[in-house]
């Protein structure tokens, strides 16, 4: 929808209480673009195109201090969530790649 933002931050933080506002401050707020792909990609590419493809975002991972945060908000396996978060690609909830020195993984 114009006009709207889509991004995992923006709809995460709907969710979220104000003690976590450190959506406002994710590297990729507002880019949900470079985070998110379409329903096709994931049914129709290759898991090394699409983590060819997430590297703009990924780049942001790296540097992001919210790593963990987001990957506890996002629960990207348990939510069969398409994208990229907390520096993995994740298609369906499975990690298909992504970066290395990223904090570990939350249990």
């Amino acid at each position: 929808m114009k006009g709207r933002d889509w991004s995992i931050t923006n709809v995460v933080a709907r969710r979220l209480p104000r003690s976590e506002a450190w959506l406002d401050e994710a590297p990729c707020r507002g880019q949900w673009w470079l985070t998110d792909f379409p329903v096709d990609v994931v049914t129709q590419t290759s898991r090394h195109t699409i983590v060819a493809r997430m590297q703009t975002a990924l780049a942001l991972c790296a540097a992001c201090p919210f790593v963990q945060a987001c990957e506890e908000r996002v629960e990207p396996s348990r939510s069969y969530y398409d994208g990229v978060c907390a520096g993995r690609v994740y298609r369906n909830g499975e990690c298909i790649g992504g970066i290395t020195g990223v904090v570990a993984r939350v249990a």
